[in-house]
């Protein structure tokens, strides 16, 4: 049996298992209460600074994210929504902008960022077709990207299946990713995710995420995991928190097929308005020729905020890092400190922190007003440049 041919049996038992859940979750038809219009405001402008070794020159950007759509009603369980996005560059001193510059992964432009109807007029079941944004898990296999100012959403048909107490089933068949930098990727991939949670103490979700592009050129891949979750109350105002995870990834490439591992281990402390979390997380390597790829996440969350490690080096990353997250009066703070490796070759990448502070400016009938503070320094060793990134930003929301 060819490769191809596996990759065919097992994307159909990706859909049987989907389908098979489908039946047991639907009940009989009920009526639903009719769910008002929301009309979408968001808006978002952002100072953005990048200083890195390897440039000539630093960057900056200045951009004003728009975001305008509305949300239909429900009648009888279907309804309709669709935003629309533009981005502004009043200050575009960067690339893809300009070239000789530092990379700003915000250019500017206009897209129709969702637009999709949905049915939920049987309890427990949400199908939507159409363009939507999705988050699985923590987002770092499947997620909207939402730090960038144009957000990654996807067009496909989705199901989202709750009727079985404490279990939730999420299927979705992507045709196409449309990306942060205004890119669309079109391919062929069904996602499913179960996700099973008894209580606090426990989430435990297993996944299969089959990805294959339409263009020769970029890898297909194929990954299977597990993810365990949960927290664990050890006083009225101290609490544990934990999260282990294992994948493997199979990767078709024009050259050669490659077989590489994840692996995850986190432990936290919560304590009144503060968090510590100590975790390491390894993004393994096939003998140095590929690593292990996360296209559909969002990468900007993990690894560092400085955004060096997007594309997973061939030889891999070992990541060990240490955060503190917490509330001061007003103000939401969060604190990381990464040390980077490679995963084969025993390389030292460089080592990152990385600081932010939010405060709420205004929350009332008329939405919600926030600033955010945010620095992301990585110092290199054996890997990339020096690089230092400052954002400030103001938040409205209707």
């Amino acid at each position: 049996m060819n490769r191809n041919d596996k990759r065919g049996m097992c994307k159909r038992g990706v859909v049987g298992m989907a389908m098979m859940g489908a039946c047991v979750a639907v009940p009989a038809a009920a009526s639903t209460p009719v769910v008002s219009a929301t009309p979408v405001l968001d808006l978002r402008l952002r100072y953005e600074e990048v200083q890195q070794d390897s440039a000539s020159r630093d960057a900056t950007a200045l951009t004003l994210r728009t975001r305008l759509g509305y949300a239909s009603a429900s009648w009888n369980g279907l309804s309709a929504f669709a935003d629309f996005e533009h981005i502004a560059d009043w200050v575009d001193d960067y690339a893809p902008e300009r070239a000789g510059y530092p990379v700003v992964a915000d250019p500017a432009g206009s897209e129709l960022n969702q637009a999709a109807l949905r049915y939920a007029g049987v309890p427990g079941v949400t199908a939507t077709v159409g363009r939507s944004r999705l988050v699985l898990d923590n987002a770092r296999w499947v997620g909207n990207v939402g730090w960038r100012q144009n957000e990654q959403t996807f067009d496909g048909v989705f199901l989202d299946l709750t009727s079985i107490k404490n279990l939730r089933a999420q299927l979705a068949w992507i045709t196409r990713v449309n990306t942060i930098v205004g890119t669309n990727q079109e391919l062929d991939a069904p996602l499913l995710n179960l996700a099973w949670s008894p209580s606090t103490a426990l989430c435990a979700s297993a996944y299969a995420y089959l990805l294959d592009y339409d263009d020769a050129a970029t890898p297909d891949l194929d990954t299977h995991g597990l993810r365990l979750s949960g927290k664990l109350p050890v006083h009225a105002r101290v609490s544990l928190r934990y999260a282990a995870e294992y994948a493997q990834q199979q990767a078709e490439t024009t050259a050669a097929d490659f077989d590489t591992d994840y692996a995850l281990a986190e432990l936290g402390a919560v304590f009144g308005a503060f968090a510590v979390t100590l975790a390491h997380e390894r993004l393994g390597s096939d003998d140095g020729a590929f690593a292990l790829q996360t296209p559909l996440g969002t990468r900007h969350a993990f690894q560092g905020w400085a955004d060096v490690f997007l594309q997973t080096p061939a030889t891999g990353v070992r990541d060990t890092w240490l955060g503190v997250d917490g509330s001061l009066r007003q103000f939401k703070l969060s604190l990381r400190y990464h040390e980077l490796l490679a995963d084969q070759g025993g390389a030292d990448y460089g080592n990152e922190i990385d600081l932010s502070a939010t405060l709420p400016l205004y929350a009332g009938p008329y939405g919600g007003l926030s600033a955010t503070a945010k620095f992301a320094r990585y110092s290199a060793d054996d890997f990339g440049a020096d690089t230092d990134k400052l954002w400030l930003q103001l938040d409205y929301r209707l």
